[in-house]
């Protein structure tokens, strides 16, 4: 039984391609599932459109005028049924089919797919420089052996789902670092995966703007687990 949470933000014309591929294959490969699409603060009609066009009762949305990925994920968390959770973008720049059937047998566990040691394809150099910059510092403040903490996909078996998604306070992109520290404080084990990663040129990250916003996070958490 897999929880999927997907946040949304103003992606109506490619959200609902994603639902029905993920469907498809949850289907195909014989997993009970549910999935939750956060609608982020969206100002398109992805709240119209799906209440038009989804079907499947087993997806649902979650309409949520807080904007933010971190508020997101805690929303999906919050209301999910299921203590195993997929985490993925719209965009399925890394596609749901890199999930391996073993991580459902690995209890207590948060898997992290991992561009750095995967493949990736179409990034912007100056993008793969500030995320490697990034993740460096994250290593060294925070004394963690994992290479890449803000890859979109994200694998959790915990019967302690709500007990992180109360502990999440991180709004924005770097709810990865907090949720990652959350479940190490919560002795869940943290690994981290090759994966194979798609660039999305249309990426709502900004290279000028939330550097700055996610370095006061980071000292956020920082101050929050020290």
């Amino acid at each position: 039984m897999l929880s999927v949470i997907i946040p949304c933000f103003n992606e109506s014309k490619k959200v609902f391609t994603t639902l029905d591929s993920i469907a498809k294959w949850l289907q195909e490969n014989e997993i009970e599932y549910e999935i939750l699409l956060v609608n982020n603060g969206s100002t398109d009609d992805t709240f119209i459109k799906f209440n038009k066009s989804v079907k499947n009762p087993k997806i649902s949305i979650i309409e949520e005028s807080i904007r933010g990925k971190g508020y997101a994920i805690k929303r999906g968390l919050e209301e999910c049924s299921f203590n195993k959770v997929l985490i993925i973008d719209t965009d399925m720049s890394v596609d749901i089919s890199q999930i391996e059937k073993s991580w459902f047998s690995q209890d207590e566990s948060l898997i992290i797919g991992s561009r750095k040691i995967g493949i990736q394809k179409g990034t912007p150099v100056r993008r793969q420089f500030a995320g490697n910059f990034l993740n460096s510092l994250i290593r060294k403040v925070f004394k963690l052996n994992i290479y890449d903490t803000q890859c979109g996909f994200k694998f959790l078996n915990s019967e302690k789902v709500k007990i992180i998604s109360s502990q999440l306070t991180v709004d924005g992109f770097m709810y990865d670092l907090d949720l990652i520290m959350s479940c190490i404080q919560n002795k869940i084990n943290v690994s981290e995966v090759p994966i194979s990663y798609r660039h999305d040129s249309s990426s709502s990250v900004s290279l000028l703007r939330d550097p700055i916003i996610m370095l006061r996070d980071l000292f956020k958490i920082y101050t929050k687990f020290n």
